[in-house]
């Protein structure tokens, strides 16, 4: 849940504490959008190109239908709403500016990370669904759907074998990735939950958005915290467009693998194999095949960007 967080100050990103606001007024001025539109606790920025949606005291914000969890929630003061500048720099302005964000950026390969493996199984769910199979034949399906359109993609691993999480981003810094994207599946105690989610590196001073204390430590893959949300974005945008299910949200956590990225990192969750429905389609070859080519059209989408005009 993208719920409202108390933000406890740290050692602050850039120049800017986490701790500073922008209120929608100004951002509406900036981005060229009307007057914020009023829709009870919601606030709506609105342009022929995007519409953008706040909700007081609320990380959730919708960008042209696709939820995302800010790294602090939206307030409403006097009738003044505001959000914290670090998400209006690394979040709203990458979405609303994508090409300025990662425009002549030269995108050449590309590194799947497929969860698990050997000993670690994962999750394991309905109908005996391993996730370190399917997450293996995912990936596999989205390299050769990447290959064909002339990239380089390396896996972490490319059969049944157990390898650390350290091991898997120092690989992808030693075959020189420009991107990396770690592919998973999900599990629950409550069976009834389902859904994709997709998670970028959680940003200094804020808590993930599972909650927990704020870390004001920088990591390395704070570094790309824009590039992490537009590759996270357009990600998680075409899985959905693929398969059909809930929409959980672009979320915040500090998984190994996001904290030491040499690139910008995506962790994808591509739904729940301990929800009976979703553990029925994971079996399916057509399943796997539509997320994987939601995988690579999402890649494709992002590099697209570093070839467009501001």
């Amino acid at each position: 849940m993208c719920t409202a967080m108390v933000i406890h100050a740290g050692t602050a990103p850039a120049a800017a504490s986490p701790l500073q606001r922008e209120s929608l007024d100004t951002l509406a001025r900036r981005y060229g959008f009307g007057a914020p539109l009023k829709m009870g606790m919601e606030r709506v920025l609105r342009s022929q190109y995007s519409t953008v949606v706040f909700t007081a005291g609320s990380r959730k914000l919708r960008f042209n239908d696709t939820l995302l969890c800010l790294n602090g929630p939206a307030l409403n003061k006097s009738a003044t709403w505001t959000i914290t500048r670090h998400d209006s720099r690394n979040m709203l302005d990458p979405l609303l500016r994508p090409s300025a964000t990662v425009r002549g950026d030269d995108i050449a390969t590309i590194v799947l990370d497929p969860g698990h493996g050997g000993s670690d199984s994962g999750a394991i769910g309905h109908r005996n669904v391993y996730e370190k199979k399917a997450v293996l034949d995912v990936a596999k399906r989205a390299r050769d759907l990447l290959k064909a359109q002339g990239l380089s993609v390396r896996l972490t691993r490319d059969q049944d074998y157990f390898i650390p999480l350290s091991k898997r981003t120092s690989l992808a810094h030693r075959w020189g990735a420009d991107l990396f994207v770690s592919i998973h599946f999900n599990a629950s105690a409550n069976s009834s939950v389902s859904g994709i989610e997709t998670y970028v590196c959680s940003s200094p001073g804020f808590a993930s958005t599972m909650g927990g204390r704020a870390d004001p430590r920088t990591y390395k893959g704070n570094h790309f915290d824009k590039k992490n949300t537009l590759l996270g974005y357009y990600l998680h945008r075409g899985m959905l467009k693929q398969v059909k299910t809930t929409d959980r949200g672009i979320k915040h956590a500090r998984f190994e693998v996001l904290r030491t990225a040499p690139c910008p990192a995506v962790l994808l969750e591509c739904g729940f194999i301990t929800n009976k429905s979703e553990a029925a389609k994971v079996i399916s070859r057509q399943h796997r095949a539509a997320l994987a080519k939601g995988i690579a059209n999402g890649i494709m989408s992002y590099i697209a960007k570093t070839e467009s005009r501001p």
